[in-house]
């Protein structure tokens, strides 16, 4: 803001409110963090400001023009820097995790071979590590707590992982076919860091044929049910490393 003679000369940035999540902020941080101003002239059209603006993720630089009563900002450039560092996950988490994966099912997995690891956010209380072959067709997904590894569940070329969140639950899911016309999803609802429950269901031609929850048949009624709750599962996001320690 920029008072001269008793005029006033403002630039507004609104900050932006989701009815869901709330307020939100990003890396930009415009308004976060106010402008420095590190220098201030009279250039040929006008006054001109040269500003810094500084925030936990990032360094912009950039002008603020004063043109027809006006203020306009033109930001020059952006650095972007992750202050972030992953949670080590060493070679022997890795064999740990190879071990759980062969004791789920030594006879399916005795011959997957893993060669990337990642860390993902399936909800944001645990610590997620998942494991893929090169091929990304096997995988499985595990939870870090207290030093001891869980293995949650596992993916192949016959069933596919996705995750969702809603009203503070978030799922991860594991759907594909069961040969046939059946169809199967094995749903995981977390919530504040605690698994709530596992539900298995089978259709045969789209049709709810077999339910389980947390390894106890149900009616048809009370999987449908369950299954209402669970939005679309989307595509996970995780940046791999080679388990050799390349990017």
């Amino acid at each position: 803001m920029i008072i001269d003679s008793g005029k006033v000369y403002k630039y507004e940035q609104l900050g932006y409110y989701d009815p869901t999540y709330g307020s939100t902020w990003n890396a930009d941080a415009d308004g976060y963090i106010s402008n420095a101003i590190v220098a201030a002239f009279e250039g040929p059209k006008g006054l001109e400001l040269c500003y810094t603006h500084g925030a936990p993720e990032s360094f912009c630089v950039g002008m603020i023009y004063l043109r027809d009563g006006k203020l306009i900002e033109h930001e020059y450039e952006g650095f972007h820097v992750m202050v972030d560092e992953q949670i080590p996950v060493w070679k022997k988490d890795i064999e740990e995790m190879k071990k759980l994966y062969l004791e789920n099912d030594p006879h399916a997995h005795k011959y997957n071979e893993f060669a990337k690891w990642a860390h993902c956010f399936i909800d944001y209380d645990n610590e997620w590590i998942w494991l893929r072959d090169k091929d990304d067709k096997n995988g499985a997904f595990f939870i870090r707590k207290d030093g001891k590894f869980r293995l949650v569940d596992v993916e192949n070329a016959h069933q596919s992982p996705t995750a969702c969140q809603k009203d503070g639950i978030c799922y991860l899911i594991f759907s594909g076919s069961a040969g046939g016309p059946a169809y199967q999803h094995i749903i995981y609802a977390f919530q504040n860091g605690k698994q709530l429950w596992k539900l298995f269901t089978l259709e045969i031609y789209g049709e709810l044929d077999e339910c389980t929850l947390n390894g106890k048949n149900i009616s048809k009624e009370q999987g449908k049910a369950y299954l209402e709750k669970v939005p679309e599962g989307k595509e996970i996001n995780a940046w791999f490393c080679d388990i050799d320690g390349k990017q």
